[in-house]
């Protein structure tokens, strides 16, 4: 069981991010020291909960890179970036999974594959429905200093919890089928 609570106190003003250290794989259990947390900004936070969480270090790496890490940066842009991080990696993990021990890239698989690959179609379904088993929240400081914790459902107010004891619906929820 594995959890990551973000909720919003004091008014708005400040906000309270708790993770565990729970990393699981199968049936196997064990808390290592690691923090379930990763600065993208030195505004904004990414927590994450998962069946593997080796997916979310690249997308803390592709968000980061994409946010001006020296001024205050707007919820849409963290909101933006953070969602075009998940559509590269789950690319990425897609293409590795089903189009490279294939020897083909996506690049190919999308140009020549529906001519050349008598499988194609199977390929094809594998590819859009591949989802990343992650969950992410992200927190942080808007541009005008408030606080807010990114979700789909805007109109949330409260605890928001990501992880195996809760099902919350977050905008970059990874079980959520991206197109590529």
């Amino acid at each position: 069981m594995t959890n990551c609570v973000a909720t919003l106190c004091d008014n708005g003003s400040a906000i309270l991010m708790v993770a565990d250290k729970m990393i699981g794989m199968g049936y196997v259990e064990s808390e290592l020291e690691i923090t379930k947390m990763r600065q993208l900004h030195p505004d904004w936070w990414m927590l994450f909960a998962g069946d593997d969480l080796s997916s979310v270090f690249d997308i803390v790496d592709y968000a980061k890179a994409d946010l001006n890490q020296g001024e205050p940066v707007p919820v849409s842009q963290v909101s933006s970036s953070v969602e075009q991080a998940v559509r590269r990696k789950r690319k990425e993990d897609a293409e590795a999974l089903y189009l490279s021990p294939i020897d083909w890239t996506m690049r190919d698989f999308k140009r020549d594959g529906s001519t050349q690959l008598p499988n194609f179609s199977e390929l094809q379904s594998k590819i859009d429905s591949y989802t990343l088993p992650i969950q992410l929240l992200v927190a942080g400081l808007m541009e005008e200093r408030a606080t807010s914790i990114l979700n789909r459902d805007t109109g949330k107010k409260g605890v928001l919890p990501i992880g195996t004891t809760f099902r919350v619906l977050n905008l970059w929820e990874a079980e959520l089928l991206l197109q590529l």
